[in-house]
């Protein structure tokens, strides 16, 4: 654990080893920390968005009695930490305790920790351990020699103990012992794979070295030949002695011929392939990238500068694989923190988090333009909601489309509009009755002649107007 601790925080083990080469020179030691960068890679895609703890129903909202234990304990920033430790050392610890009335949850070293698992895999007992050196204060006293500590934690007790290794006592005394309701050890412990092992494997280690190596030697090659040896034959050695200033000063060296033949000068520097060094750089850089599942960003961009939205998501493909998996681990420790909350809050005849749902998710980036330049082509074949459900930044489709359309309705110009289409309406209305009035008036009128013409009335009414 600590020696990958050490790979993440730069000091590799290329750092001071304090070797020379044949000529004296001081081997540099160049860290191109490759270990860092693919653990900050999958924390911060795991990570950047919180996990969050919603209802299982269809409404997924949030779970009020999580989140006020999530703001009280600072879980999100907990939650990146124990990812991150879990990832460079294989494991990460957090305790729950009762405080004040209240759930604390704290997170721990795994260095200063031992599980005791059954047969069956499930936690026994809890050890943790501390040495505290001389200078440091205890339970309110001042500890004047290293001063050992140990807790112990079951299904049912805490058992706190002490040894102090001055006085040459190998035993341990017991200081405390008292009973906690959580009916099992409170401790959670963080792994984001089965075997509880580092992202930084051996072999990832290996190629960081081998890249730390190439990468030195280069820079190192480059130096030396800054500062070579310059090798003069033909010339008399106590005459080039003697005129050295000179010779420096006006920087220039008078070569000719002689008794003993031609004079020349050359430098003398090692042999330098950086072709063989680029590529082997290359080959290493290529064999980290595989390695980890970590994309090659400078391979993504490729020559044009911009990446379309599927090439990064085949590029980032075995990232998201492997993340995936280690998201199956990741839930599981927040549900085992759930449990050991449920399990005061029971006692305390409170409210529990039940009926809930952990969602995680996996931040990839996005070529926005790219989905936003696509996404006309298929207007006319799907609706305007499922163009929006297609967008990644949009998340709720519904409430866009209600934006969208209350956008419109206070638009500049809109009541303009609005009046001037009902004015359209009412004309085209107006055209619509005038011509169908009018062949219902005709229509009237023929039938009212026809019926005057059987009954008579038509002579009646002539022969009245002429009396």
């Amino acid at each position: 654990m600590s020696r990958r601790q050490r790979y993440y925080d730069g000091k590799h083990d290329i750092v001071g080893r304090n070797e020379r080469y044949k000529d004296d020179t001081r081997k540099s030691e160049r860290v191109t920390n490759w270990c860092r960068y693919i653990v900050d890679s999958y924390v911060g895609a795991m990570t950047s968005v919180p996990v969050q703890v919603v209802s299982a129903d269809e409404d997924g909202g949030t779970i009020d009695e999580y989140l006020t234990i999530a703001r009280d304990n600072a879980l999100p920033q907990y939650d990146v930490e124990l990812v991150r430790t879990a990832a460079i050392m294989g494991n990460a610890v957090e305790l729950h305790s009762f405080v004040d009335s209240g759930i604390v949850i704290t997170v721990y070293d795994p260095r200063d920790w031992a599980i005791v698992n059954d047969s069956d895999g499930e936690m026994q007992a809890a050890i943790w351990t501390a040495t505290l050196e001389p200078g440091t204060v205890h339970r309110d006293e001042f500890v004047k020699e290293e001063l050992r500590l140990m807790t112990i934690y079951t299904d049912a007790q805490i058992a706190e103990y002490e040894q102090r290794t001055a006085k040459g006592a190998d035993t341990w005394k017991q200081i405390s012992v008292k009973s906690h309701g959580y009916g099992q050890p409170p401790v959670v412990v963080w792994t984001l794979n089965p075997d509880g092992k580092s992202l930084l494997a051996d072999d990832i280690i290996g190629l960081n070295d081998e890249y730390n190596e190439t990468d030195s030697a280069s820079g190192d090659s480059i130096r030396r030949a800054i500062g070579a040896l310059l090798a003069i034959s033909g010339v008399d050695p106590d005459w080039l002695l003697s005129h050295a200033s000179e010779i420096r000063q006006q920087g220039v060296l008078p070569l000719g011929d002689n008794l003993k033949g031609s004079s020349d000068a050359k430098y003398l520097t090692p042999g330098q392939t950086f072709q063989e060094t680029d590529a082997r750089l290359a080959r290493t850089r290529h064999a980290i990238h595989m390695a980890s599942g970590v994309p090659d960003i400078e391979s993504i961009v490729g020559a044009t500068g911009v990446a379309s939205g599927l090439a990064l998501k085949l590029k980032f493909l075995p990232m998201i694989q492997k993340a995936s998996a280690m998201f199956h681990y990741f839930e599981a420790a927040i549900r085992h923190r759930i449990d050991l909350i449920n399990a005061v809050n029971q006692r305390l005849k409170g409210e529990t988090v039940d009926g809930y749902k952990v969602n995680t998710t996996f931040y990839l980036p996005v070529n926005r333009l790219d989905e936003w330049e696509k996404i006309k082509n298929l207007d006319g074949i799907v609706s305007h909601k499922t163009q929006l459900e297609l967008l990644t930044d949009i998340e709720d489709p519904e409430a866009e489309l209600a934006r969208i359309e209350a956008e419109r309705e206070t638009a500049p110009g809109m009541a303009e509009k609005r009046i001037a289409t009902a004015g359209e309406k009412a004309t085209v209305a107006a055209g619509t009755v005038e011509e169908g009035m009018g062949g219902t008036v005709q229509q009237i009128g023929a039938g009212t002649l026809e019926a005057f013409g059987k009954t008579g009335a038509l002579e009646r009414i002539a022969g009245a107007r002429q009396r």
